[in-house]
């Protein structure tokens, strides 16, 4: 079974085109989308109305990210804020709001996560939907390594972070590992954390999104780069009616 795993979009339409071109020539059989569609960049409905596409075109399991579950509450009349957002985040989350034409949480079918070969999928971490904590430190990854360890599962694949890492976990030791390496993960007591990195937002690195191919006895891993035109992506944030000072922290991600 081959999959494409692509996380955290956040409304950069140029990027996810792009990748999902990627996609659609690298023959997989379903595709996972672990979350964050909205907020931060300005080409809202676009951005909705590309993946809905793509999705009747190939399998698509849709799992909820933070800031979806934003949208949800903001769209329900409930209080969206989680924790104090910074005004930058504020300001594009009302933005998002306001330009969105339809009830987000209605246009896909979504999950809290998803199991799939014995691999747990979710946005965040293994703790559970809602707590949203991150997965960068070495113990924050064991932790939650514990919990896919006790659950047998083989590995877990999560997004959030915007930063794509290679984790090899054991019950005594945690290791950061290379991309594209194959590996037996049916061993008792060993598990692999992996982050595919963001389609939309990337932090510290490039865009990235992530091949799977699984067999009952092997998971081979690829870490897919890809280059668009990020200018494009800018010149859409400068052009909304968002203050000058939230155009440029958005902007500065890209520079």
């Amino acid at each position: 079974m081959r999959i494409a795993v692509i996380s955290d979009v956040h409304a950069n339409i140029f990027a996810l085109k792009e990748a999902l071109s990627l996609i659609k020539k690298s023959n997989v059989d379903q595709v996972i989308f672990l979350g964050d569609l909205l907020t931060y960049g300005c080409d809202v409905n676009q951005t909705i109305e590309a993946l809905q596409i793509f999705s009747y075109e190939k399998q698509t399991i849709f799992i909820k990210g933070n800031h979806d579950q934003i949208y949800f509450d903001m769209q329900n009349k409930k209080e969206f804020q989680y924790k104090p957002f910074p005004d930058f985040i504020l300001e594009s989350v009302w933005h998002t709001y306001n330009e969105m034409n339809c009830k987000l949480i209605d246009v896909f079918d979504w999950k809290d996560y998803e199991i799939i070969e014995n691999i747990y999928f979710s946005h965040a971490n293994a703790l559970g939907y809602s707590n949203w904590s991150y997965l960068n430190t070495d113990d924050e990854i064991y932790q939650t390594s514990k919990i896919i360890l006790k659950n047998n599962f083989n590995g877990g694949v999560f997004g959030h972070t915007h930063r794509n890492k290679f984790s090899d976990v054991s019950l005594y030791k945690l290791n950061h590992i290379e991309q594209n390496i194959i590996n037996n993960y049916s061993k008792k007591g060993k598990c692999f954390i992996i982050n595919p990195g963001s389609i939309g937002q990337p932090r510290g690195n490039t865009p990235s999104f992530l091949l799977m191919d699984i067999t009952s006895e092997m998971v081979r891993t690829e870490l897919v780069y890809f280059e668009y035109e990020f200018f494009k992506h800018i010149d859409s944030i400068n052009k909304s009616t968002l203050s000058i000072k939230t155009k440029n922290k958005l902007a500065s991600y890209f520079k």
